[in-house]
């Protein structure tokens, strides 16, 4: 009877081990985004707009970049501080889901010429991994009550290698 107690407590620890050392994968991405290839500058009718992303994270520790709005143009630029995280795969872009405690500030944001906006992106707050792959993040400006959807794509220099 010990000897069943000892084998089934040493199969406990092998089944708990295993389950906590295995590496999740992405879910797979669902929504489709509505839109195709973006740009990252807007450049017409006295319309300068462009965003980057700088500060990328470190791969150990930090998951925040910032994603930077330039307004080099004559006209103000209205914003949020909403923005949307998506991935490039199978010839599509998808929408990657934040996680469900995710929330935004409903504010409007007005841009000057001249001026500069740095939001900062925690990339914490998505459900993916960040696997090699083609993200972008996706953001809208309006110019006189007109949208003008941008995106910056993030280098793949942070993104984590799958392990095999």
């Amino acid at each position: 009877m010990k000897v069943l107690k000892n084998l089934f407590g040493i199969i406990l620890i092998v089944v708990l081990m295993a389950g906590c050392s295995h590496e999740e994968e992405n879910r797979p991405l669902v929504v489709p985004s509505e839109y195709g290839e973006l740009p990252q500058t807007i450049s017409e009718n006295g319309t300068h707009v462009d965003i980057t992303i700088t500060g990328l994270p470190d791969k150990s520790s930090n998951t925040k970049l910032n994603l930077e709005i330039h307004n080099m143009g004559s006209s103000r630029i209205e914003h949020g501080v909403g923005y949307a995280l998506e991935k490039f795969e199978q010839g599509t872009w998808y929408v990657v889901p934040f996680k469900q405690d995710t929330t935004f500030v409903d504010i409007g944001l007005t841009l000057k010429p001249g001026d500069s906006f740095l939001e900062i992106v925690d990339l914490k707050d998505y459900d993916d991994q960040f696997f090699q792959g083609e993200y972008r993040i996706r953001k809208s400006v309006f110019v006189d009550n007109q949208e003008h959807v941008l995106a910056a794509k993030l280098p793949s220099s942070f993104l984590k290698e799958k392990k095999r």
